[in-house]
């Protein structure tokens, strides 16, 4: 249970639960749909960053929202390009060495890429591989606890594998 609560979306719930003033069995909090949870969960951040704005004696006048982000997420290596139509790269290019006053830009971005062509995709693959076999054990391990607790009688056939099974009310009933 402590695995639970200690995850991104434990956290998430219980400030729900705790700020709204319901439990987990609660009909309008279970009926939240995931955009609602996203919605909610944005605002108290946002609450936060603006409460520790004021303490430190600013203010938040606004956040720029790129709206091309979502198109850039969903769309595939062969649909996207990073300069759009009548966008110039020359001049964005232009603009951004203007901008910065680095007459070492552009020794400072060639680095950068040179970085990523022989260090970073390859250490990008090492962290994957490695969180893909950490995953696997994972995965391993569970299956064996589960066959244990099931070979001792402790496990319940046919129930869901999922943390909270939202179906099921005894998920709750430790708390």
């Amino acid at each position: 249970m402590k695995q639970v609560v200690a995850s991104n979306p434990g956290r998430n719930f219980w400030a729900i639960m705790k700020t709204f003033n319901v439990l987990p069995t609660d009909p309008r909090f279970r009926e939240l749909t995931q955009t609602q949870i996203d919605f909610i969960i944005e605002s108290m951040n946002r609450d936060i960053e603006e409460t520790n704005a004021q303490v430190n004696g600013n203010y938040i006048d606004g956040d720029f929202v790129d709206s091309s982000y979502d198109d850039i997420m969903d769309a595939s290596e062969d649909e996207w390009e990073v300069v759009r139509e009548g966008q110039d790269a020359d001049d964005i290019y232009r603009q951004v060495v203007a901008l910065t006053g680095d007459d070492a830009y552009e020794a400072k971005v060639q680095d950068t890429l040179d970085w990523w062509r022989t260090e970073g995709i390859k250490n990008k693959e090492t962290e994957r591989k490695e969180a893909l076999e950490y995953q696997q054990e994972q995965f391993r391990k569970g299956q064996e606890r589960a066959a244990l607790l099931a070979k001792n009688g402790k496990s319940k056939a046919g129930k869901a594998s999922s943390i909270i099974d939202w179906e099921d009310d005894d998920d709750f009933d430790e708390l």
